[in-house]
């Protein structure tokens, strides 16, 4: 919890670029429940583009979803501005 809450402190006021928002909207689009192998179906991330970054960097389940949906990489490559 603590490190997805620091997550939110680093990304918060950082503007978004074009490419982590349409990989934010391919990512509501494409991860479902088939995405999580584990039995755990964590949807928070739906909420909001600050959710998407926090679990895409601190949850386990949520970045086995990413890697299982081929958006993992392209998490990594788009959220790297934020936290160099």
């Amino acid at each position: 919890t603590l490190e997805h809450e620091l997550v939110h402190a680093i990304e918060y006021n950082l503007p978004k670029s074009e490419e982590l928002i349409s990989l934010y909207e391919r990512a509501k689009q494409v991860i479902t429940e088939s995405s999580f192998s584990v039995g755990v179906f964590d949807f928070v991330f739906m909420r909001n583009i600050h959710e998407f970054i926090a679990k895409g960097k601190t949850e386990p389940a949520f970045i086995e979803a990413l890697k299982n949906e081929g958006l993992y990489d392209d998490f990594v490559k788009e959220t790297s501005y934020i936290f160099e």
